[in-house]
């Protein structure tokens, strides 16, 4: 690879975020629920890498609008039980864009930007600020980075819980159905056509 800033737009298509929920199986109706996966559909970025990883950068924005629930691949990869009726999608999709969770309405995009970046065995350890429903958290997670030809791909995963964002886990019946607390954020970052030198160009969206 050439010397310097090298820019990557993702590829939505090639990319892939996913968020697992989990049901909490202490409640009392845990055997009516279900543990899901969430996917974004039309994640938008820009990774800029560089042989100083100091001055690498990532840059995502995912439209709550391109989030699918349950999609039946994912589950199946996941071994996360039996595929979900329509319905059952419907009303998790409904409940998942409520004001009482990610309240779509008001905050349509969820945007990680990395404040760091550092060398870890071989690839990145990414600090980033993470901005749910309006409220930024920081985290990091370690990310494996390949490069062939002009395709970077950077894959890695993080724990969040939706308390640190603001809202409560979503909860039905009193109480007696409801998630836990903490998410499993997975990710596979797939930009292409290096753009050279200098300012990385706009994330779209």
């Amino acid at each position: 690879m050439q010397p310097g800033k090298r820019h990557y737009r993702l590829s939505p298509s090639a990319s892939e975020l996913t968020v697992q929920v989990f049901k909490d199986t202490s409640s009392l109706a845990a055997r009516l629920s279900h543990d899901h996966v969430i996917q974004a559909s039309q994640m938008t970025g820009v990774i800029t890498w560089s042989d100083n990883a100091s001055d690498c950068v990532v840059d995502v924005r995912v439209p709550i609008l391109g989030l699918r629930v349950d999609p039946p691949h994912l589950r199946e990869r996941l071994r996360l039980g039996s595929k979900l009726t329509d319905k059952d999608k419907r009303e998790t999709d409904k409940n998942m864009r409520a004001k009482s969770q990610l309240w779509s309405d008001r905050f349509p995009v969820i945007t990680v930007r990395s404040t760091s970046c550092a060398p870890k065995n071989g690839g990145l350890r990414v600090t980033f600020d993470m901005c749910i429903r309006g409220r930024t958290v920081s985290r990091a997670a370690d990310l494996t980075v390949t490069l062939e030809g002009d395709t970077l791909t950077a894959a890695g995963s993080f724990k969040a819980r939706a308390t640190d964002f603001g809202f409560k886990p979503f909860s039905a019946l009193l109480g007696a159905l409801k998630n836990q607390d903490e998410m499993l954020f997975s990710a596979k970052l797939v930009g292409s056509a290096p753009q050279g030198v200098g300012s990385p160009p706009p994330v779209a969206g």
